[in-house]
């Protein structure tokens, strides 16, 4: 939704010839969801431990041991178990997001190309391949090319490619190899 918006009031004040909005999957949960902020408050709950969260590398590092050891234990559910319910038939962040997002992809038509991003967890049974069918086919109804960045990575170990094994964020390694897919892929399509 914060993407969406910022393209919008981008194009409405500068214009654009095109854009590539990245879509993570992660992206289909509400702004303000109570059950994505309680991935953030095991050691100091409510707005002090999301507010510690986003401005202490020491609480992050903290914070995210707590909750990995957690599911490691079994006590709560993991963050990949959470991101495959938001796909769920029914679910009513996917129902709200394919309405906003189809607007918007109906708005910029061909303007936009949309690139997924791919959760670095398990690429030998990747378990988010049903975000990635959703993405691609509302931008394949409104006419808007996608490019699947879970290419870029075919025959390679997760491991090699995250910041750590609590951290799924990209590497600098990770980093290089979607630019370069990326550049590739959107110069097929005549876009430099």
């Amino acid at each position: 939704a914060q993407e969406l918006r910022l393209l919008a009031q981008a194009d409405g004040v500068y214009g654009f010839d095109h854009a590539v909005l990245f879509f993570f999957p992660n992206d289909v949960e509400k702004e303000e969801d109570p059950r994505r902020l309680s991935f953030y408050g095991h050691l100091i709950p409510g707005e002090a431990g999301k507010y510690l969260f986003s401005r202490s590398r020491f609480y992050y590092f903290l914070e995210t041991r707590t909750r990995r050891l957690l599911e490691r234990f079994g006590v709560r559910d993991s963050y990949e178990e959470y991101l495959r319910s938001l796909y769920r038939e029914g679910s009513p962040e996917l129902a709200a997001h394919r309405e906003l997002l189809g607007e918007f992809l109906r708005k910029v038509g061909g303007r936009v190309t949309v690139a997924i991003v791919p959760v670095l967890h398990d690429l030998d049974d990747y378990p988010f391949s049903t975000a990635h069918d959703y993405v691609k086919g509302l931008a394949r109804a409104s006419g808007v090319e996608v490019i699947d960045l879970l290419d870029a990575f075919q025959g390679m170990a997760a491991s090699d490619l995250v910041v750590n094994p609590y951290d799924y964020h990209f590497n600098e390694k990770a980093h290089v190899i979607v630019a370069a897919h990326l550049r590739g892929a959107l110069a097929k399509r005549g876009l430099q």
